[in-house]
């Protein structure tokens, strides 16, 4: 048995984890997509930790640059944080 309490993620982390996991599915880097949107690896990588949250625009343009429906970034993780 684990000792480790499992921490409920929040809703930006859950986003963050979305994005992260369509990059895998797509296997870009940090770098690949940072340069498409035309931002620092630095400024995306903040957001793919969590440390800052996604902006509802920054958000839209991920979902864009991943040829993604903004819902399949977002609705899983509304679903995870409640």
């Amino acid at each position: 048995a684990s000792n480790f309490a499992v921490m409920p993620m929040t809703y930006n982390e859950s986003v963050a984890a979305e994005v992260r996991a369509e990059m895998a599915r797509q296997r870009l880097s940090q770098t690949d997509l940072a340069t498409t949107l035309n931002w620092t690896q630095v400024f995306l990588s903040r957001r793919l930790t969590g440390t800052v949250a996604f902006s509802t625009d920054e958000i839209e343009r991920v979902a864009s640059a991943l040829g993604v429906p903004l819902g399949q970034l977002v609705a899983p993780a509304k679903l995870e944080a409640s």
